[in-house]
């Protein structure tokens, strides 16, 4: 009897320690995933911060082109209407140097 008690315990003792192990098996697959993990994450956010920016200064870019032109045009239209305003200007002011010379 005492022979089988031992033996109960030292089955539940070997027991034991398998699920420890198993235990700190599953603990440190846990661990080293959360490590492997938490490298690439960090490296997929640089990847992704460094497209970031360059879809930034890509879009920056296009965005300062499209406002030289935007610039150039509104200059090109004002000098047109300036020209235009100049002359109307001078049509009428010969017309009315006409009409005084006439005597209207």
């Amino acid at each position: 009897m005492e022979e089988i008690f031992n033996k109960i315990i030292e089955i539940d003792k070997n027991a034991k320690e398998i699920t420890n192990f198993e235990k700190e098996k599953k603990l440190n697959m846990d661990e080293f995933i959360e490590s492997e993990f938490g490298i690439k994450k960090v490296v997929l956010d640089m990847e992704f911060k460094d497209e970031i920016e360059l879809q930034k200064r890509k879009y920056d870019e296009m965005l300062q082109e499209e406002k030289l032109k935007i610039d150039e045009d509104v200059k090109n239209q004002i000098e047109d209407m300036q020209k235009k305003y100049s002359e109307k200007e001078n049509e009428i002011i010969e017309k009315i140097i006409t009409d005084i010379k006439k005597g209207n």
